[in-house]
């Protein structure tokens, strides 16, 4: 049965250690002129600078080329103080041009789950292979993230994200689509690009 086409971004999972996700994460500040609708799971970057309190980091969602990735967002809210917006139980996104928090997955010894692009077909022999991200606004609809490694780069070489093997999952099979764990190379906290 061939892999369903349904890109969900980076969504943490567990350890590079073997411990579980636990749900923790960091709130980062996203002003009001962010140019990128961001959506859950995407991945995001330092901003350089933070909110008017100076106590939450500004962020970005990460670009193609991006070498200095943060983490995966996991909540939004509109205050520091919950992963929820109570005025909005439904908002699922953070529409472009809207200021708000961004709850980020940013533990360098993180794994996230994530579909590749099917621009070519990964097997067991890419397993240990670096590979680069590919940006794709996130749904409207249910506000998850449409990023995905793209299958077409990985190699030895330096990128993005390493592949640490197929995800263990019924469903889940080699062949394009597939989902994959990997863990981030290029992080802001700890950069291991090498093959």
């Amino acid at each position: 049965m061939a892999n369903a086409d349904t890109p969900m971004g980076f969504k943490p999972v567990r350890y590079q250690n073997g411990a579980p996700y636990t749900g923790k994460a960091r709130c980062c500040y996203v002003p009001v002129g962010n140019g990128s609708r961001l959506g859950l799971y995407d991945l995001v970057t330092p901003a350089g600078s933070s909110d008017a309190s100076g106590k939450y980091m500004s962020v970005a969602r990460s670009a193609a080329t991006e070498t200095d990735i943060l983490g995966s967002i996991v909540g939004f809210g509109d205050t520091p103080h919950m992963a929820f917006d109570p005025d909005n139980l439904e908002r699922n996104y953070l529409p472009i041009s809207t200021e708000g928090y961004v709850w980020v997955a940013d533990d360098p010894d993180l794994l996230f789950v994530c579909q590749d692009d099917a621009s070519a077909t990964l097997a067991e022999t890419s397993v240990g292979l670096n590979a680069d991200i590919v940006v794709t606004d996130c749904s409207t609809t249910i506000g998850l993230s449409a990023m995905e490694i793209t299958a077409t780069g990985a190699s030895g070489g330096a990128a993005q994200v390493r592949i640490e093997g197929l995800y263990d999952d019924p469903a889940n099979e080699l062949g394009d689509n597939a989902l994959w764990l990997v863990r981030i190379n290029e992080h802001a906290y700890k950069n291991t690009t090498g093959a």
